[in-house]
């Protein structure tokens, strides 16, 4: 019924307004307290937010949870793991494992994000274990690998845009040496205030 929707999409929302704020441990206990299962939607945030406090213990709940439920949470789950990294990135690889042995979608973002996370960390066994089983063998680990190194290449003329915009230009340095000194320095605190608050997280 709409009323049903719409009480899925609230506890959806209020799962995501709980992990943004840091607290998926609140989210979590809002969804066991409802007399309904949970939805994807409603675990998906919640396992980005444990992963990314490094709870393994309730990240596991979670996949169990799922699992217990029939829920599709693959896809979700191999993306949040390799963002969180560390200890997380072998369970990443197992999620995505079990998702191409049950036919389960995962997307070639949340693949490529699991590949640069086990390159980043020097994981290259996992990283070749990854690849060994890409759908289309060979062919099909070559390709992922081509987007890979386009998707980093892209990453870092990212970087290097963000490191020039800080760095002040000649023309800007002969404009502030004009302006009285206790004037320049409030300007150039001001800009580093202004581009540390545009610095992607």
């Amino acid at each position: 019924s709409g009323w049903e929707k719409s009480e899925r999409r609230l506890a959806s929302s209020l799962a995501a307004a709980c992990t943004t704020a840091g607290k998926p441990e609140v989210g979590l206990e809002a969804v066991h307290a409802r007399p309904e299962p949970p939805t994807p939607q409603m675990l998906s945030p919640l396992l980005a937010g444990f992963a990314a406090e490094g709870s393994m213990a309730r990240v596991l709940e979670v996949l169990d949870l799922a699992q217990t439920l029939d829920l599709q949470l693959r896809n979700p789950a191999v993306r949040a793991l390799s963002l969180a990294g560390g200890p997380f990135l072998p369970l990443a690889a197992e999620q995505l494992a079990a998702a191409r042995a049950t036919g389960a979608r995962v997307s070639l973002a949340s693949e490529l994000k699991l590949l640069q996370a086990c390159l980043s960390e020097e994981r290259v066994e996992l990283a070749e274990e990854v690849l060994d089983k890409q759908e289309g063998g060979l062919g099909g680990a070559i390709d992922v690998m081509g987007k890979l190194v386009r998707m980093s290449a892209h990453q870092e003329r990212q970087r290097a845009v963000h490191r020039s915009m800080q760095r002040p230009t000649a023309e800007h340095e002969k404009v502030l040496a004009q302006i009285p000194r206790d004037a320049r320095d409030r300007i150039k605190n001001e800009s580093s205030s202004l581009s540390a608050s545009r610095r992607p997280p």
